[in-house]
């Protein structure tokens, strides 16, 4: 094996070893909810007795982004563009258009 050879290796080696961590990380982490649910339903079951927790549909959990609070990206954006100045907006706007293929009456400032 040659010297290119040993670092594809070795970093396949570290991902495949940081894949088997989240895997691991995952596995403990689920057994803990399953665990969580139990005592859930139970606690359930004493408040409700005829309550069935099992009958109770799974909520869709959206995952939020790592990078931005829910609209940062978008203020984020427009805080650049009114920094930029109107001779961007009309840039951006053009370009926008153009890859949209939208014809704008040329008198349109």
């Amino acid at each position: 094996m040659d010297m290119a050879e040993s670092h594809v290796v070795s970093a396949l080696a570290n991902k495949r070893a940081e894949i088997a961590g989240m895997i691991a990380r995952a596995q403990q982490q689920l057994g803990q909810f399953r665990a969580d649910l139990v005592h859930l339903d139970a606690t359930i079951r004493l408040f409700a007795p005829a309550m069935e927790p099992e009958m109770i549909p799974p909520k869709r959990i959206r995952q939020s982004d790592l990078w931005f609070e829910p609209g940062g990206l978008s203020r984020r954006v427009l805080d650049a563009l009114r920094r930029a100045g109107a001779a961007s907006w009309r840039k951006l706007t053009k370009q926008w258009n153009q890859a949209l293929s939208i014809d704008v009456d040329p008198a349109t400032p």
